[in-house]
């Protein structure tokens, strides 16, 4: 061809076969064709741009190979709460909270359940956290931990962006919160390690109205509680 290419010669008879064929059907077919002046080029820099796009997708599988991480519940620091938040979203769109207090000794110091309506699955969320925050207010708790399962929740709440805006006044009373007399950092945890809080949302799900008030462990998630405590890890599969 008159050309000094380094790709594969294979590669380009394939692709050049390819054009010729494509080239004289048209020529057959549309009296008003015809074909490029620069043959071999148009050839060549097809084959660059497929031999490139099969770089970056190596590229891509290389760098998020799927890894497996043992996920587990793990208690607060000395003198900090450790807040379990979740909500719970049935298929008809009806949602429920579920909130869990602990201490640095994996105690249990409060529950809740409550039903909250219909919403989308991030306005849930937001719905948990804010609840799960009034209700360690409601205790009188100065240092908190809050794990919450949705990464995007966690995001817009330690950030000045206003996410969706379907939960824009979610947000906003949220930070009025955290903005109070108290200490409180929100981190993201697995949904494995949130099954006791899943438990509860799932439980709140099934109310009409209200909350429901938990001062002991209800014996529902008596066995979850315990192997938090025992340090129980779940398999989760994750990028690296």
């Amino acid at each position: 061809v008159g050309w000094n290419i380094k790709e594969d010669w294979g590669n380009y008879w394939a692709y050049a076969c390819h054009y010729i064929w494509s080239w004289r059907n048209k020529e057959k077919y549309n009296d008003n064709y015809s074909r490029p002046y620069n043959q071999a080029g148009v050839v060549l820099r097809s084959l660059k741009n497929y031999t490139m796009a099969m770089n970056a997708t190596t590229t891509t599988q290389n760098v998020y190979r799927p890894c497996v991480v043992l996920v587990r519940w793990k208690p607060p620091l000395v003198g900090w709460v450790l807040l379990d938040a979740d909500e719970s979203c049935r298929e008809d769109g009806h949602i429920g909270f579920g909130g869990i207090i602990r201490g640095s000794d994996g105690e249990w110091l409060g529950g809740s359940s409550k039903y909250i309506g219909i919403e989308s699955a991030y306005v849930a969320e937001l719905w948990g956290l804010l609840e799960g925050l009034m209700y360690a207010r409601s205790l009188q708790f100065k240092f908190i931990e809050v794990h919450v399962d949705s990464l995007a929740v966690m995001q817009v709440v330690s950030s000045h962006e206003n996410g969706s805006w379907k939960g824009r006044t979610l947000v906003e009373k949220i930070r009025r919160l955290l903005a109070l007399d108290w200490e409180v950092v929100v981190h993201h945890s697995y949904r494995e390690a949130n099954c006791c809080a899943d438990a509860l949302a799932n439980y709140g799900c099934s109310l009409t109205s209200g909350f429901s008030f938990f001062d002991v462990c209800p014996s529902s998630i008596n066995n979850l509680l315990f192997f938090d405590l025992l340090g129980y890890t779940t398999p989760r599969v994750i990028s690296s």
